[in-house]
């Protein structure tokens, strides 16, 4: 640990003064924010059909995730619900995802009438357990989601080879992947269809928004018909297959992402590459400086894998070596040192209210992993570190290994 003690020393060690972070993501820069000025002032504020930002934005993701097919649509729980029906689910249709992801991965499914039948993570890992979902495929299952929770993106080779040999499709979750990749693609490449969210604190955002993006053209028109009726979809349809995917009213949603948003987003995603970059050099030395910390252990990230923008920086603790009986307690300990740091809002599905209501959602006792990930994680305020000096990310490594001692 002397590169932290040489970087650092004990200037604030013994201190509680909350160690200064610079201000939250999301930032734009003055060009992005002169051309929303013009936008409101030239009334530029909407757009039934096509919009030269929103097919900017389109051919951006076309062509930086290699597919043949990008729909900007107006939040990531769109681009999932467009996913969903674009694939012909169904009514009674079984769809396999995890209990490790945010509610938004099931909504649209329940919404659908459909059935999720839940699978569990790795230890330690917000990863898909491969044995754990090939056990719950059964008749009925219609299509299996990944979520790639945090950036760690899963073995979507394995799940490939899973779902092919029976004929299922795959949909990538990768709201917060943005930039993640494996040895065989891009995260949201690499299935049937992949969803992202560009709302919120992403690495790219619009406030709200989101992609869908596919090879499939018939997913794609049936996803531009869902939510994009009249003349989006009329621009896009031009041959004949017009009627066959609705016609002029389709499905009938408003599911369109604003210019506005869409203007926001392609400044982030044109200089997606570039932040993910000083963002991945700051986190990883956070993790390397975790490593020496008694009792924490930075995410897992296998050779191979990026994890593109780090959303959500957790690392692991093992409360036993920390001495403290919950997760709260060793927040409030780092609190009081003035470390801001969290416990995650996640929590797996079968735990949350909307089990209550989908009795589908609460097996009992089937889920060991993500229950022992979730009872051991401590989140860091990544959405502070997309421009922060080493001296910063070195003194949360001090401070904590002042609180709970050197391993």
């Amino acid at each position: 640990m002397k590169e932290y003690h040489s970087s650092v020393g004990n200037r604030l060690l013994q201190s509680s003064t909350p160690v200064p972070l610079p201000p939250a993501w999301p930032v734009y820069d003055s060009a992005v924010a002169r051309e929303v000025d013009r936008m409101i002032r030239a009334g530029d504020v909407f757009a039934f059909g096509d919009h030269p930002r929103l097919l900017d934005l389109e051919n951006w993701a076309r062509t930086y995730f290699g597919v043949k097919f990008a729909l900007a649509v107006s939040s990531g729980t769109a681009a999932l619900h467009s996913a969903y029906v674009a694939l012909g689910i169904r009514p009674g249709d079984e769809v396999l995802l995890p209990t490790y992801t945010f509610h938004a991965t099931a909504t649209p499914l329940l919404s659908l009438g459909a059935v999720p039948v839940l699978y569990d993570c790795e230890i330690d890992s917000t990863k898909p357990s491969i044995p754990h979902l090939e056990s719950r495929i059964g008749p009925n299952t219609a299509a299996i989601v990944v979520s790639h929770m945090f950036g760690l993106v899963g073995d979507m080779s394995t799940v490939m080879q899973v779902a092919s040999k029976r004929g299922i499709p795959v949909i990538e979750d990768a709201a917060q992947s943005h930039g993640a990749w494996t040895d065989i693609g891009k995260a949201g490449a690499i299935g049937t269809v992949g969803c992202f969210s560009l709302g919120g604190q992403k690495m790219i955002t619009g406030g709200m928004g989101g992609l869908l993006l596919t090879n499939s053209r018939d997913i794609f028109y049936r996803a531009l018909t869902l939510g994009h009726s009249h003349e989006r979809a009329k621009e896009h349809l031009t041959d004949s297959s017009f009627q066959k995917y609705g016609g002029d009213v389709g499905g009938g949603l408003n599911l369109r992402m604003h210019p506005v948003a869409a203007t926001l987003a392609l400044s982030h995603a044109k200089t997606l590459d570039e932040r993910i970059a000083r963002r991945g050099r700051s986190l990883t030395r956070l993790s390397k400086g975790l490593q020496g910390v008694k009792g924490f252990y930075p995410p897992m990230q296998e050779l191979g894998t990026s994890r593109g923008g780090w959303y959500g920086y957790k690392a692991l603790y093992n409360d036993e070596e920390l001495q403290c009986d919950s997760p709260s307690n060793a927040v409030k300990k780092m609190g009081t040192a003035g470390l801001k740091v969290s416990i995650p809002s996640t929590r797996p599905l079968h735990q949350t209210s909307l089990a209550e209501l989908h009795p589908s959602l609460n097996p009992a006792n089937e889920f060991p992993n993500a229950m022992h990930l979730t009872s051991r994680t401590i989140g860091f305020p990544d959405k502070h570190f997309h421009n922060v000096s080493d001296e910063v990310i070195d003194e949360y490594v001090l401070r904590a290994i002042h609180i709970f001692g050197e391993k």
